[in-house]
């Protein structure tokens, strides 16, 4: 048993991330203490040059798209040539509806699993 124990603790260290799709805590696999990591959340790998991915563990993100709003354009053909200009009515700028909501940026495409990470 104490060999199987090495092999495990060489392969999974404390601090690993073990990702499966099945929900049994792998303790019940390996032994030693494991805690759900990362949940609600999209791995990415740490990048110093970047300050939102500089340092290990570290969480940041929103799952709400950003409120902005797109203008519509339009051109027309004039005895002077092309012009681009915004649509007007009445004098006024129209724009389309105001979409998302929030202040952060968009929730990039995932596939659930769970994420372990050994503890102990």
């Amino acid at each position: 048993m104490a060999k199987i124990r090495f092999y495990i603790d060489a392969i999974w260290p404390i601090g690993s991330i073990f990702l499966n799709v099945n929900p049994t805590n792998p303790s019940e696999y390996f032994g030693g203490e494991w805690e759900l990591w990362g949940s609600g959340r999209v791995p990415v790998g740490v990048d110093t040059s970047q300050t939102e991915f500089n340092t290990v563990e570290k969480t940041g993100g929103s799952k709400y798209l950003q409120a902005h709003i797109h203008n519509i354009k339009w051109q027309y053909t004039a005895a002077s040539g092309t012009t681009t200009a915004a649509l007007a009515y009445n004098g006024s700028s129209i724009e389309t509806e105001t979409t998302g909501e929030g202040n952060s940026g968009n929730l990039q495409p995932y596939i659930t699993c769970y994420m372990w990470k050994r503890i102990a």
